[in-house]
């Protein structure tokens, strides 16, 4: 069992949410682009669908995806903070720089991945 600190804790939670965050926008991409297809490609059959479906058709893939993005982030953090004592500094480290940074800097640091 590991025993872990606080700042390891921040530093794995933002990384979940940001991994998860991303993945709620490629699953939005992913459920809108299906929403068009389903409209356009079979307006008829479109139109009998009640709110409920309709909503699901869209909210579903992207909440699916965001929590197996998180989940993956969430292992992948694992792997890369407890491969070796010098790599959990290493990580400490960024999350620090992270952390002391702008907004301008963090939105750009999220956006290369």
């Amino acid at each position: 069992m590991k025993i872990i600190d606080k700042e390891e804790r921040e530093a794995h939670s933002t990384y979940i949410a940001l991994q998860g965050l991303k993945g709620g926008l490629y699953g939005l991409v992913f459920s809108g682009i299906g929403f068009l297809l389903v409209r356009t490609t079979m307006p008829q059959r479109f139109a009998t669908f009640n709110h409920s479906i309709k909503s699901c058709m869209f909210v579903m893939p992207s909440i699916s995806i965001a929590a197996y993005w998180a989940d993956q982030g969430s292992v992948e953090f694992d792997k890369k903070m407890y491969q070796s004592p010098e790599s959990k500094e290493l990580v400490l480290a960024d999350f620090r720089e992270w952390k002391n940074s702008g907004i301008v800097s963090k939105i750009q640091q999220f956006v290369r991945g």
